[in-house]
Parts: C-alpha cells; structure tokens; sequence
C-alpha cells in the first residue's frame, strides 16, 4: 500500500546577518520569504533516484536510515527556486525530503533536530524554524530564537553569477576572510 506525505518549506533572501558570530564559529539568521519550494515522499513507489540533485538523495538516504522506511520511497521535488543563488533552494530540498519523511514515518521531528539532519547532508539556512533563529548552519545546532522581524518589503536583485554552498565552504581565502571580519559580525 502506497502512502504520500508532501512538506512545503520558505525560500531564504540570503541571511540577515552571518559570519564569525560565536565564539567558537560561524553563525546566521535565514531571510525567509514567501516564496515555495514543495517536496512530496512516496512509500511503495519506485522513483529515479539518480535524477535527484545529490544533497536530495543524501538527504533521502539519510532519512530512509534514520525513520527506518521501508524501500522503496520516491522523492518529487516542486521546487521553482533557481540553484545556487543563495535561495536556499537545496536547504529546501533536503528539509523537505527529510521532513515529509519524519512525517510519513510518524515520527515526531521537533525543529531543532530537523535542523540537526539538514546540517549532515550540508551547511543548511534556518528555514525549518517558525521565525527568526540564530543557527550554527555547519553544526546543525539552535544558538537562539529571536524576536520577529518588523513588517517590510522586499526586493530581490538575483545576481548572474552562481555560487553553491559546499563550494563556498572550500575556499580557504574566503574562510580567512570570513574569520578575520569576527569583531564587525558579533
């Protein structure tokens, strides 16, 4: 007998703030925005695994393991986000695999360990917080929930140039730079 689960989770405009925040590391607050990714788990079905992005058969991987699911499990993802453009649009596709998981396993998955899962397929945004949240994006852990953000528009310039997260994470210029810039980001 096949069953569907189906999780929609927000696009991210960047951060509002993010760098060398902790003490011990690297910290960010996601911009969510009104604008949807949707993912859809199916027990019982039989999908190409191999046309999912990579993060997203990580992701299935690692829930198929953790919610201990019955194979097969085919993942659809509806996402309209454009890759690598800081969207958040693979933190959409692993959340929503593994939560639409947890949700089709029946199993409880507060925030903070959906987050934690996110973080060990990849550096994730905060998206699977009810409002703003302080995150160790590489650490998978919650630093502190903050107060909501004042009513605003936004506007979005989307940059040509393209820049995915493990990728960014490689570079050890960007990583000095990062650290050296500590004292503006606390």
């Amino acid at each position: 007998m096949s069953r569907e689960s189906r999780i929609a989770l927000p696009a991210t405009l960047g951060e509002w703030i993010q760098g060398w925040i902790l003490e011990d590391g690297e910290a960010l607050v996601s911009h969510c925005v009104d604008w949807w990714g949707c993912v859809s788990v199916r027990s019982g079905a039989s999908g190409d695994e191999k046309a999912l992005p990579p993060k997203a058969r990580r992701a299935l991987a690692l829930a198929a393991e953790r919610f201990a699911l019955d194979r097969p499990v085919a993942a659809t993802l509806e996402n309209p986000l454009p890759a690598s453009l800081g969207l958040g649009s693979s933190t959409v596709d692993v959340a929503g695999i593994l939560g639409a998981c947890a949700l089709l396993a029946e199993k409880d998955l507060s925030e903070e360990e959906h987050f934690a899962l996110c973080c060990a397929v990849e550096p994730s945004d905060g998206i699977v917080f009810r409002g703003l949240a302080l995150v160790d994006h590489l650490r998978g852990r919650l630093v502190e929930r903050l107060p909501a953000a004042p009513p605003l528009w936004t506007a979005a310039l989307l940059p040509r140039r393209t820049l995915d997260t493990e990728d960014y994470r490689k570079d050890p210029a960007r990583m000095r730079a990062v650290r050296n810039r500590a004292d503006r980001h606390r």
